[in-house]
């Protein structure tokens, strides 16, 4: 996914609040630059987390006043980035180091596009995103400085399939992605782009086949060492969300196939937040944002109104 899938979430904050909205590209996504000269491909996880604390660090915080609450948003693989940024403690404007993430040699540089350029269809140039990162000015007490949200998160240790994967398949995985790191996982004959548990991931089939028509959309299988930095990530959120605290945000498909529901609500049980919710879209599937309109409209009503109330 990229930035203009996220313009109707960027303009319902806009409206509702003096918010600054921020959307970026995953590096290796939409036009971001490669890791490795390679569309998609990661080894570690702290590829990813290293450039969403960048992005607050570098472009949101300094856009905004020094005491206005920051909110981070991830969906599907962008969900399990923004926890393990909230687990190692990269949310936080002044705790981020400059290179870290960075030192696996990544070339992929995230491009940032405002909110004030958002639209319905794909931006000509600028920035695309797998993230979303809002900032809302508040108009009272203080909110907390910074709150996360994920849509359809990984769950821990779980593949696609939503079913928990059998742990010599997770260890043969990852040892397999130390070695063989660029050579992609096969896929199941419904998992190819286009096949039954592609479609699935989406409500509307019309976005669906737009998505997959997008160039900017890498739509291929994963390599191995991507598969074995989210089998890693997967598995410490399920040892340790209690590090998680700060306010959370989950959002689950009633219909998502590929993540169970149990899961979500074993990773909101085990946050360790004061402030967590669990919202279940009735009828949604994988990709809230890329669901039929009547779901991605209850998605961002849903984020609009938590980041409202925790904004005065």
């Amino acid at each position: 996914m990229h930035s203009a899938y996220w313009a109707p979430l960027a303009r319902s904050l806009r409206d509702a609040l003096p918010a600054t909205v921020v959307a970026y590209d995953a590096m290796g996504h939409g036009r971001s630059g490669d890791f490795r000269g390679l569309r998609g491909f990661a080894t570690r996880m702290g590829d990813h987390t290293g450039n969403v604390g960048r992005v607050v660090r570098g472009v949101l915080a300094p856009a905004v006043a020094a005491d206005t609450p920051l909110f981070v948003l991830g969906e599907s693989m962008g969900g399990l980035v923004v926890l393990t940024a909230a687990l190692d403690g990269l949310l936080v404007a002044d705790a981020v180091a400059a290179g870290e993430g960075d030192d696996d040699g990544g070339d992929g540089i995230t491009t940032a596009a405002t909110a004030d350029a958002a639209s319905d269809t794909p931006p000509a140039d600028g920035g695309t995103a797998a993230a979303a990162v809002a900032a809302a000015g508040a108009d009272g007490d203080p909110s907390p400085p910074c709150a996360c949200a994920a849509s359809s998160s990984p769950a821990p240790s779980c593949g696609c399939s939503g079913r928990c994967s059998p742990p010599p398949i997770v260890a043969a995985v990852r040892v397999l992605a130390g070695v063989l790191p660029r050579l992609r996982v096969p896929p199941g004959p419904d998992d190819v782009v286009g096949g039954p548990s592609w479609l699935a991931a989406f409500g509307d089939a019309v976005a669906a086949a737009a998505i997959q028509a997008d160039p900017l959309v890498v739509a291929e299988p994963p390599r191995l060492g991507l598969a074995g930095a989210m089998l890693g990530a997967t598995g410490r959120l399920g040892r340790c969300m209690e590090g998680v605290v700060l306010p959370l945000l989950l959002l689950h498909g009633e219909r998502d196939e590929r993540v169970e529901m149990a899961a979500s609500e074993e990773l909101v049980r085990r946050s360790g937040a004061a402030d967590k919710t669990l919202r279940v879209l009735r009828g949604g599937r994988h990709q809230l944002f890329q669901d039929a309109p009547e779901v991605t409209a209850a998605a961002v009503r849903e984020v609009t109104e938590w980041v409202r109330a925790r904004c005065g």
